[in-house]
C-alpha cells in the first residue's frame, strides 16, 4: 500500500490491485481495510463455490452475505420457500446437477420451512450439504433436519463469522 498525505491534507491510502480504486481516509481517522492482501489473493486464485442464503429476515440475509461474500464466496440469496424450490428447479431443468455447493437454510421460511426444502431436495436425490438455522426451542425440528442429513443445525441467535466457519467446514473440495 502507498500512503500519500501530509498533515494538513488527508491520506489517500492506494491499494495495489488496478481494480480498486483509492480510499480517502480523513486525517486522524483509522479505518481497516475490507479485504487483506491475503485475502484478495485467495479470492483471485481459487475457485468459488456457490453458497445459497435462504433467510425470511432481510438484515439477517445481508449479514450472511456480506460474511460469506467477503471469504469468497459466490452467494445467491432466497426470501422464502416458495421461491427457493422455484429457483432449484429453474437451475435443475437447465444444468441437471445442483447449481449450488452448500445451502444455509431458516428453519423458518415463509411458504415452505427450511425442513420441507430439505424433504424435497433429499426426494429428487440432491446431496447439497445443508446447514439449518434454527431457534433452540424447536427441538423436534432439530430433530427432523438431522434425520433427514442435515450437515448442521444451529441454534439462533447465531453470528454470521460462525455460519461461514461451518461453510468453510463443510465445503466440498472444487
Amino acid at each position: 500500500m502507498h500512503f500519500q498525505g501530509s498533515m494538513l491534507n488527508p491520506v489517500t491510502i492506494q491499494n495495489p490491485s488496478p481494480a480498486s480504486n483509492p480510499v480517502i481516509v480523513p486525517r486522524g481517522k483509522f479505518r481497516r481495510a475490507r479485504w487483506t492482501a491475503a485475502q484478495r489473493a485467495r479470492v483471485l486464485t481459487r475457485p468459488r463455490a456457490r453458497v445459497l442464503v435462504a433467510e425470511s429476515d432481510a438484515r439477517s440475509r445481508k449479514r450472511l452475505t456480506a460474511a460469506l461474500q467477503l471469504r469468497g464466496y459466490e452467494v445467491v440469496q432466497q426470501r422464502s420457500g416458495k421461491t427457493l424450490l422455484s429457483f432449484l428447479g429453474r437451475n435443475l431443468a437447465r444444468h441437471r446437477r445442483p447449481p449450488i455447493d452448500v445451502m444455509v437454510l431458516d428453519g423458518r421460511l415463509p411458504g415452505a420451512d427450511g425442513v420441507a426444502v430439505l424433504a424435497a431436495l433429499r426426494r429428487i436425490g440432491w446431496e447439497v450439504p445443508v446447514i439449518m438455522l434454527m431457534g433452540a426451542e424447536d427441538e423436534t425440528l432439530h430433530t427432523r433436519a438431522r434425520e433427514m442429513g442435515a450437515a448442521a443445525v444451529v441454534d439462533r441467535p447465531v453470528d454470521a463469522d460462525t455460519v461461514a466457519r461451518y461453510v468453510a467446514d463443510i465445503e466440498p473440495p472444487m
